[in-house]
């Protein structure tokens, strides 16, 4: 089965072999290494946290070529990029683009988060 990497992440490559992402419980907890990360980021280099590009869904990224440019990995955010709100399955168009992702980074370079993890 998939690994559990944080309380609303999951694995990218247990999406590329269910076709459905995975449903977490949510556990309330204080995640300080986050917190300093972010304001780190928000006090020293603010760009890093603001759109550089804008696309209309993610396939129309080209992986290699942001692997190419420095980036290190991929988060994306579950409703409304990967899937529709409140759903588990990642719309059909998107799934070789998730894929080209996974095989460009890696699965432990791609991140899955959601704030409706566990949201009937």
């Amino acid at each position: 089965g998939a690994r559990t990497l944080g309380t609303s992440l999951c694995e990218p490559e247990a999406v590329l072999r269910s076709g459905r992402l995975l449903r977490l419980s949510m556990v309330q907890s204080l995640n300080l290494a986050a917190v300093r990360t972010t304001a780190r980021v928000i006090l020293r280099e603010p760009a890093l946290a603001l759109p550089h590009q804008r696309v209309r869904d993610i396939s129309e990224l080209d992986f290699a070529e942001l692997r190419e440019a420095g980036c290190h990995g991929v988060i994306f955010d579950k409703d409304n990029t990967l899937t529709a709100p409140y759903s588990d399955e990642v719309h059909p168009r998107l799934a070789g683009s998730l894929r080209r992702c996974v095989e460009t980074f890696g699965a432990e370079r791609v991140a899955v988060l959601s704030n409706s993890a566990g949201t009937p």
